[in-house]
């Protein structure tokens, strides 16, 4: 990195000043009336600052453009800038110096860079001591949690409750830090940290008591219900959730009312209240329909598994469809809200080099021509990934028309001979495994459970229309959590297919075919990384070809995308070092795949 050039201050005239002070305000009007001109008045502002050398509106301006991108959510773009601010700051301006260091550690907290952030958040500590202190020691704690560090987050919430002194009757700055313990306790809870959770929601009902708040003493009643369901005490989940649900009038945030009333219907369904549960539901898709399709497929997600345990499988068929139709809504806005964020962003980049371009001195230029270049190199490997990703995604949302004729044939049969509850229960697993595959198909990582429960779906079908010439065993060490580890989707289908296909399809009918699955933690054989290890055997009649098998699939082939795929996730030197295969004597293939999680 280079030096940053001493900034001398010259003598400037009146005129001069003048100028700059106009543009600073401008900036600042258009900034907070949301003008689209924004990006533009910034650059020229800087650009201003930097020929005429004048270090306070230089790192103003570089803080506005952090600003700026900060509010885009292109977090990367404006911790170079409010870096830049600070670099160029120096002891000049300690109040935008306190300011900026705040924004930067609230940039790192929203990348999920939670150390980095506490350092800044501390570092704006020791600059500056104001009776707001107790929020940054809140964020503080915030980020601990989100380490798993709980014993620091405690004493931070401690010293937090110091800063904040006693609390009073309507205390707006209390009832602000109950909304951020609410907040770490849905952490701790996403963390099954059940214990910490408690105690967090012990320290809210304090502070509630106190202040009086009833909004806040429902929103509790809902988080302790949460907690008791989380851990399968039922009847006090009920108790607290049926409370808050007769209170939930005094709700004015409609957000909480909804969950409030789906929590309510999932627990009357552990309960013998299952009657009532389908009204909660329905009474929960209402409300859902009022605020937000994310809700909606929530609440149709949860609705869909109840009925299923409850063996009503029409209805449970009826939800599921609209389940699939919304969820392919909404994934269709969240990739257009994507695709607008990414074309924002590129939009503005491109204007900035080309205004940054047109004002700049030489040096300057040279070094927009470098980041130009650099940009372009970046641009071409992101299309090489964004071709990848769309090449696998593709694998990944067709299912085989084979195997969906196949399994459809197996479930008309049955119907034939009039085994419907039979087909009733292999219709539904099909339509979940076309519901999870198309789910799946969109997403960069997906669950451990999920992955496995698409498996055994499918094999299941298979086995059906093999009419059970085969069977399989999954062993899953005792030490994973599936819920919490996240590899990529459809990475193990493809190889308990090929071993089906190629291998178990072709043994002779009086011979049993035997799938075995097994999956634990590992050591990756080429950059000794902590993995996922899972292997699939199987005793079918083996490869033929032995030497440079993987190599010598197509590149439009499930195992060869797989193979890309995983040298993609794992990012070793060859895209060979991820799957492996041995032929077995007498017969039978084994495949071991390495994911880095």
């Amino acid at each position: 990195m280079k030096p940053t050039r001493p900034i001398s201050v010259p003598q400037l005239s009146d005129e001069q000043l003048s100028e700059l002070m106009q543009l600073k305000q401008h900036v600042i009007e258009a900034f907070f009336d949301g003008s689209d001109d924004i990006l533009s008045l910034c650059l020229n502002y800087k650009v201003r600052s930097e020929e005429l050398q004048v270090r306070q509106h230089i790192v103003f301006a570089f803080y506005m453009l952090g600003e700026f991108n900060k509010r885009l959510e292109n977090y990367r773009q404006s911790i170079d800038y409010y870096q830049g601010s600070l670099k160029r700051n120096g002891a000049s301006d300690p109040a935008l110096r306190y300011q900026t260091t705040i924004a930067l550690a609230s940039c790192y907290q929203r990348s999920r860079k939670y150390q980095t952030a506490i350092k800044f958040y501390q570092s704006a500590l020791e600059q500056n001591s104001s009776t707001m202190d107790w929020q940054l020691f809140q964020n503080i704690a915030i980020c601990y949690v989100l380490l798993k560090k709980i014993d620091e987050a405690n004493a931070s919430l401690n010293i937090c409750f110091d800063k904040l002194g006693t609390p009073q009757k309507n205390d707006s700055n209390h009832s602000e830090h109950i909304e951020t313990l609410f907040r770490i306790f849905t952490i701790l809870m996403v963390q099954k940290n059940y214990g910490a959770a408690e105690r967090i929601l012990t320290r809210a009902i304090d502070i509630i008591q106190t202040i009086g708040s009833n909004a806040h003493s429902v929103i509790v009643k809902y988080h302790l219900a949460r907690l008791h369901y989380k851990k399968n005490e039922i009847e006090l989940s009920f108790a607290f959730v049926t409370e808050a649900y007769l209170q939930k009038a005094i709700l004015e945030d409609k957000a909480y009312v909804f969950k409030i009333v789906l929590l309510l219907a999932e627990v009357s369904g552990k309960t013998e209240q299952k009657a009532q549960a389908s009204q909660y539901f329905e009474q929960a898709l209402l409300l859902a329909h009022e605020s937000d399709l994310k809700d909606i497929v929530q609440c149709l997600d949860k609705y869909y598994l109840f009925l299923e345990a409850q063996e009503h499988y029409e209805q449970a068929y009826i939800v599921l469809k609209d389940l699939q139709e919304k969820s392919e809504e909404l994934d269709v806005r969240e990739k257009e809200a994507e695709l607008n964020k990414a074309r924002i962003i590129y939009e503005n980049r491109e204007q900035e080099i080309r205004l940054e371009n047109l004002t700049a001195v030489n040096e300057l230029n040279k070094e927009l021509l470098y980041r130009t270049d650099e940009l372009e190199e970046k641009n071409v490997k992101l299309e090489k990934v964004k071709r990848e990703l769309m090449e696998g995604q593709l694998l990944r949302s067709q299912m085989n028309p084979h195997f969906i004729y196949n399994s459809l044939n197996s479930i008309s049969s049955l119907i034939k001979t009039e085994e419907n509850e039979k087909a009733d229960k292999y219709l539904l697993k099909f339509s979940r495994l076309t519901r999870d595959i198309f789910s799946n198909s969109t997403k960069e990582k997906v669950t451990l459970a999920s992955e496995i429960r698409i498996v055994r779906d499918y094999l299941e079908m298979e086995m059906l229309r093999f009419k059970d010439r085969f069977n399989y065993q999954l062993e899953v060490a005792e030490d994973l959590v599936l819920e919490e580890t996240d590899i990529p989707p459809m990475i193990l289908q493809p190889i308990v297919e090929n071993a089906i296909k190629h291998g178990i399809f072709h043994l002779d009918e009086n011979i049993l075919g035997k799938v075995k699955i097994k999956i634990g933690p590992s050591v990756h054989p080429a950059n000794h990384k902590k993995v996922l290890q899972i292997e699939v055997t199987d005793n079918g009649v083996g490869l033929k070809v032995k030497n440079d098998f993987l190599k010598s699939q197509h590149k439009k082939s499930a195992l060869f995308i797989t193979i890309k795929r995983l040298h993609h996730c794992n990012q070793t030197e060859s895209q060979f070092d991820n799957m492996f295969y041995e032929v077995l004597e007498p017969h039978g293939t084994k495949f071991t795949l390495y994911i880095i999680t």
